[in-house]
């Protein structure tokens, strides 16, 4: 749970935050599903993923099981089904996204609005988000073409481990 992670009431947020990222060098984000994940409505998680963007800190993208063949069942249906995932993951609104304590929420959009606003917040994620699906379409296509199956999926399209990301290239570098 990201609201946790800084809770020292220091008033260089920012600073801490990104040090800690540094530190780390890696984000994983455990998206529930693909359509209209809960983290994009948790304000941590939406300053955890613009932060790293800055900082060009990789992100790799997780769904469970059923999230996972969703997507895959999207991507088979073509452009429709694409056009339908990127519009789930294109909602993020970070003015009104929420953390567990009311003056988390108040201090993270403090630093948002005083630093790039929320619309540049909104449109980095959501650039990273349609970098990172159209990514996951092309290596599906591409193992498609090739004769094989994404890594994620045995013969009968079922997901073989509970947490997984969508292929080999899903840890994308954001920056």
């Amino acid at each position: 749970k990201n609201d946790t992670k800084v809770r020292d009431g220091s008033d260089n947020l920012e600073e801490v935050f990104e040090k800690n990222l540094l530190r780390i060098g890696k984000v994983v984000a455990l998206l529930d599903t693909w359509m209209s994940p809960a983290y994009l409505t948790r304000i941590w998680c939406i300053f955890e993923q613009f932060t790293a963007i800055k900082l060009g800190i990789e992100v790799a993208m997780v769904l469970p099981t059923a999230s996972v063949a969703s997507f895959l069942d999207q991507i088979e249906h073509g452009s429709e089904g694409i056009l339908l995932v990127k519009d789930h993951l294109s909602k993020v609104d970070s003015q009104h996204a929420k953390a567990s304590e009311p003056r988390d929420e108040t201090k993270v959009k403090r630093l948002i609005e005083e630093s790039v606003g929320f619309d540049a917040v909104n449109q980095r994620i959501v650039e990273s988000l349609i970098k990172w699906m159209g990514s996951e379409v092309q290596h599906y296509i591409g193992n498609l073409i090739t004769g094989g199956l994404p890594e994620s999926v045995d013969g009968e399209g079922d997901v073989q481990q509970e947490w997984k990301t969508l292929s080999i290239g899903s840890a994308l570098s954001i920056g």
